[in-house]
């Protein structure tokens, strides 16, 4: 707050004072959350629709939900150490914050060495919380609205 009169004047002022490249700074990061997260994410859901599937239930919107909810939970829970890492790593130097890592993996060895395992699942639950509904709603959706999909697929091919 104080620092940029709004979303456009800060992307200038970080632009000109560090060069463009800069606004890209932290891609690399989020791009490696990104795969243990999605990853984890569509094995979980397509793993309860096979288990449904095997048992004889019919994954509607209902089950989506279900089923996204616990994915939400078991990505979150999977990708949460790089996502805590990077948090870290965005708030360092800022505010006077000392800067005591050169990047996300020697973020985390020392987040551990310093306070143990559990630390890089600090804040893990909260995160869970906003993600299982998001997941839950994603996923009913799209069970909700893959049949139109598919039928209006069919019928204009």
């Amino acid at each position: 707050p104080g620092v940029y009169d709004g979303l456009l004047s800060g992307m200038a002022t970080i632009a000109r004072a560090e060069g463009a490249p800069a606004l890209y700074k932290g891609l690399t990061h989020a791009c490696i959350w990104c795969v243990p997260y999605t990853g984890a994410l569509f094995f979980t859901n397509d793993t309860l629709k096979k288990l449904a599937h095997d048992n004889g239930y019919k994954t509607g919107p209902l089950l989506g939900c279900a089923f996204g909810a616990v994915a939400g939970c078991v990505s979150t829970a999977v990708a949460f150490p790089l996502e805590s890492s990077r948090r870290k790593l965005q708030a360092q130097g800022v505010g006077g914050r000392p800067v005591l890592y050169d990047g996300l993996f020697e973020c985390m060895a020392g987040v551990v060495k310093k306070e143990g395992v559990g630390a890089l699942y600090a804040g893990c639950a909260a995160n869970v919380l906003k993600m299982a509904p998001a997941q839950a709603i994603t996923f009913g959706c799209m069970n909700l609205i893959k049949p139109s999909i598919s039928d209006f697929a069919e019928k204009y091919k």
